[in-house]
């Protein structure tokens, strides 16, 4: 039957051995992680601090008050160094402010105290059981480190409730195991050894702080909490752990003990070996994983690059090169003097005008494409007269209309209509809309119309063109889409509507289409707010 100093051996070493298992299993997972680190050295405190609660309630001996200070010197650092744990956690860059050396200084007169009669001037033996007794510091002392620890509590709920959604289970994990570690110490052990004179709960001390070390060790680890192969390392090493410990107690003889607590040392190194090669493998096929994806984004980045190229090389051979070519055509029949007559020689460079207008929208738009791709799409905002912009536009087209045998009209109930725009760009998107109208309508009319809104100001440009079904509307402002039916006879990038939707969209506005369907002509709307 095991003796009672047995039993607080077992838990002693129990408790140290978990705390450095812990401590060690968190730095092996970030050893560039500053919250690791702090972890680590707090764990690596802990379980010396285990061993020696031990030693400060064996049979009373010369050394007992040694150790009964021992154990207060440990328990100093518990307080500061859960205290750097909650101020960076869980960032992982060192966070040294002035009131981290001003606690580490703090820290280091207490613990220096701690080994003074300043705290414990002495004790008693009673049954072979040496009491100590609190001295003249011991209410400032324990003040201070209430002040400490009520500042860590605060730390930990504001953090809790700063934080999002998957970092505020980790802060109620951490506050759950601090809050009830140190319930537990303050109430069983602390309050009773100097109020009381009462040790009997100082044996169970090293399990009291236990839950701070778990929850901590769980929040940290939590990702690799839910890789199978790594928990499943890791729970092994645990329970081998604990199996050699309880070897090592109730082994019978010295030799027997020293072979047990070897193998619990070799255990112990050898299980860290184990779960760093895991958690090494399982980093590697991470990184694979990651590998993989990333060539594939890649790939996927190559593909829509040569689609680029082939839709610049269709660009280049067709869209570009028809309108260059009659331009050249029609400047020879000037040049040569086929066209003799002032009205034809006028119609004709105005045609190589509008052609060349048009060309250089295609150009254009291929440009902006690259621009808006890249994030350099640059606007300079600046308090326009909207409806005086679109008035002017619409006139300019009203050649190009008739040339195509269409009327174009335009009305606003307004004359001044403020918004602040980039001129350049939104001049743009409305010379776009309204020349589509155009390309698409074989007879008819386009109707322009600015509208005054509550908040905004919405331009509808109307057509009696081939109209569209719902399945073109809805994909109409992707990059490179152009209805089936008009491929073959209108030439175009298909980026106008895209790059027009960009742009609205930068000005906080909105732009759609609307049909009743094919053959019953469309609307192209752009709202923006009004100034």
């Amino acid at each position: 039957m095991l003796s009672e100093f047995s039993i607080n051996l077992f838990f002693s070493i129990l408790a140290a051995s978990v705390t450095a298992y812990l401590g060690l299993l968190v730095f092996i997972h970030n050893r560039q992680g500053f919250s690791n680190k702090i972890f680590m050295i707090h764990a690596a405190i802990g379980s010396i601090w285990s061993i020696v609660t031990y030693l400060s309630v064996l049979p009373a001996n010369t050394y007992s008050i040694f150790f009964v200070r021992l154990v207060i010197f440990f328990a100093v650092p518990h307080v500061f160094l859960f205290l750097f744990f909650v101020q960076n956690f869980p960032s992982e860059s060192k966070g040294k402010t002035k009131s981290f050396y001003s606690a580490i200084i703090i820290m280091a007169f207490m613990m220096i105290a701690s080994l003074t009669p300043f705290v414990f001037g002495g004790g008693s033996i009673e049954n072979g059981q040496f009491t100590p007794s609190p001295g003249v510091g011991m209410p400032i002392f324990a003040l201070l480190l209430v002040i400490f620890f009520l500042w860590s509590t605060f730390l930990v709920f504001k953090k809790y409730f700063r934080s999002t959604a998957l970092n505020k289970k980790q802060w109620l994990v951490i506050g759950s195991g601090f809050i009830a570690a140190y319930t537990l110490l303050i109430f069983f052990v602390f309050l009773r050894v100097i109020t009381l004179n009462d040790t009997s709960y100082v044996p169970l001390s090293p399990l009291f702080i236990l839950p701070i070390f778990i929850g901590v060790a769980f929040a940290i680890l939590r990702h690799n909490l839910f890789n199978v192969r790594v928990i499943t390392a890791e729970f092994f090493t645990f329970f081998l752990l604990v199996a050699s410990v309880i070897e090592a107690l109730i082994a019978k003889t010295v030799i027997s003990q020293l072979i047990a607590f070897t193998i619990v040392i070799l255990v112990l190194i050898f299980g860290i070996l184990l779960v760093k090669s895991v958690h090494k493998e399982v980093k590697q096929r991470e990184r694979l994983e990651e590998v993989t994806k990333a060539l594939g984004q890649a790939n996927t980045k190559l593909k829509k690059a040569d689609e680029m190229k082939d839709q610049f090389l269709s660009f280049a051979s067709h869209d570009l090169k028809s309108p260059i070519a009659k331009m050249k055509q029609w400047a020879s029949l000037i040049y040569d003097k086929t066209y003799k007559e002032p009205k034809q020689v006028e119609d004709t460079a105005y045609k190589i005008k509008i052609t060349g207008d048009r060309a250089l929208r295609l150009v254009e738009e291929f440009l902006d494409l690259r621009k808006i791709e890249e994030g350099k799409m640059e606007f300079n905002p600046e308090t326009k007269n909207v409806a005086a912009m679109v008035k002017e536009i619409s006139n300019d087209f009203v050649p190009v209309a008739q040339q195509a045998g269409l009327t174009l009209t335009y009305f606003s109930q307004k004359e001044e209509l403020n918004a602040d725009i980039d001129e350049i760009k939104f001049r743009q998107v409305i010379e776009n809309l309204i020349d589509n109208s155009i390309k698409y309508t074989d007879k008819g009319s386009i109707k322009v119309d600015v509208q005054e809104e509550q908040h905004s100001i919405l331009i509808a440009i109307s057509d009696t063109g081939g109209g569209m079904s719902k399945e073109v509307i809805s994909g109409i402002f992707e990059q490179f889409h152009r209805a089936e039916g008009v491929k073959k006879t209108i030439k175009g990038t298909g980026l106008g509507l895209y790059i027009a939707k960009q742009i609205v969209e930068s000005h906080h506005g909105q732009i759609w289409a609307e049909s009743e369907g094919e053959g019953k002509g469309s609307t192209f709307k752009v709202r923006i707010p009004k100034k």
